[in-house]
């Protein structure tokens, strides 16, 4: 898929979303590419921490990374930590086609290429943040604007995680993620798919489980990260929300060809909004596979 060729097509949703905002941009570059720790970094003195918060005994150093978290989750599934990573994923890596959808800036895409995956596709509604990803995976680095306190805000500079030797294997697509049954034909067949934090963020849920039927290989796996946040800004009709969530999901999955490998696990995020405020969530986590 060669995103220099013509874009895919255009979300139906007006362009002056919220995610096409500067102050959009810029927090969630800060907020991918930030938090530049692993688990327990901060705790440990092994690693950079998030100002204000992670210097602190009892900061949720846990909830740190959590694009690159969610892309090892979806490749490994519980066993995400270095010591877990199957034996023969060095060999299947190369091999693997990838997509993350409401990819937003890149985080987990480039932690996909820096897992050795073969080619990874990110894929989101707002073209100011596929721009962004695009800018960090080509030059390496950003400067994004972050709040401080009140008004005042300061550059940072935020570098690519992945470095020159896979940077290459990552392309940024702008689409709907309630429209890849459309897009499908253009987007390809892929073997490992991450939905984080988008689930409860679009208004028609159901639709981009549609898609994920249409773009998942037989025996491909899903990874769905959400909070299930259902919010009239994103979900307006409540009749498209899920509404035994995590029950409801299962059925959707079901219908659509997809079987829960597991338990569902927890995924803590934290997205700061300026140097003394937070917020920490614990979306639920799911990893599926297509079995027909």
């Amino acid at each position: 898929m060669d995103e220099n060729a013509e874009r895919t097509r255009m979300p139906t949703r007006a362009r002056t979303s919220t995610y096409e905002t500067p102050e959009c941009v810029n927090a969630y570059l800060d907020f991918h590419f930030g938090q530049s720790v692993v688990q327990a970094c901060a705790a440990t003195g092994r690693g950079p921490a998030i100002e204000g918060f992670a210097r602190y005994e009892n900061a949720p150093v846990d909830a740190l990374a959590f694009p690159a978290r969610c892309a090892r989750y979806a490749a490994f599934g519980s066993s995400m930590r270095e010591d877990g990573i199957p034996r023969d994923w060095e060999e299947l890596a190369p091999k693997r086609r990838v997509l993350d959808v409401g990819c937003a800036c890149g985080g987990a895409a480039f932690e996909f290429a820096s897992l050795g995956c073969g080619e990874v596709v990110g894929f989101d509604f707002s073209k100011a943040l596929i721009d962004a990803a695009k800018e960090i995976r080509d030059k390496g680095e950003i400067v994004a604007r972050v709040k401080m306190e009140g008004d005042a805000e300061v550059d940072k500079t935020l570098v690519r995680p992945c470095d020159d030797a896979v940077f290459w294997r990552v392309k940024f697509h702008v689409g709907d993620a309630c429209e890849m049954v459309r897009d499908a034909q253009t987007l390809g067949k892929f073997d490992v798919v991450l939905v984080a934090n988008l689930l409860c963020r679009v208004p028609r849920p159901r639709r981009v489980l549609d898609g994920l039927e249409a773009v998942v290989k037989i025996n491909g796996i899903v990874a769905l990260v959400t909070p299930w946040s259902w919010l009239d800004e994103y979900t307006p009709d409540v009749n498209e929300r899920l509404e035994k969530c995590g029950i409801t999901l299962k059925e959707e999955m079901e219908k659509r060809g997809f079987e829960r490998i597991g338990a569902p696990d927890e995924m803590p995020c934290f997205i700061r909004e300026h140097y003394r405020k937070a917020q920490y969530i614990v979306s639920e986590a799911t990893r599926w596979r297509k079995v027909r």
